[in-house]
């Protein structure tokens, strides 16, 4: 079975209005796996917030260096163990 992935830099999706579009983005490409780089998340309940306006599980990475913020990857679909 074939796995398609998405990698894809944000540069900040810390605002709302950002994110929404590149959720919506993401979504209409109809990957399996969605891998986003400097996201800016500030923290692990904001986390769960974008996961919930995802519609999908998500893992976080948070960076040593601030500017960073995390990496997430997104899975649509995917049992996550």
């Amino acid at each position: 079975m074939a796995v398609s992935i998405c990698t894809l830099n944000v540069n900040g999706i810390a605002e709302h209005s950002k994110r929404e579009k590149v959720f919506k983005h993401l979504l209409d490409q109809h990957f399996d796996i969605y891998l986003l780089q400097e996201t800016h998340l500030p923290d692990v309940t904001q986390g769960k917030l974008w996961e919930t306006q995802w519609g999908g599980h998500a893992l976080g990475l948070q960076a040593q260096i601030d500017r960073l913020g995390w990496a997430y990857s997104f899975a649509l679909g995917a049992q996550l163990r």
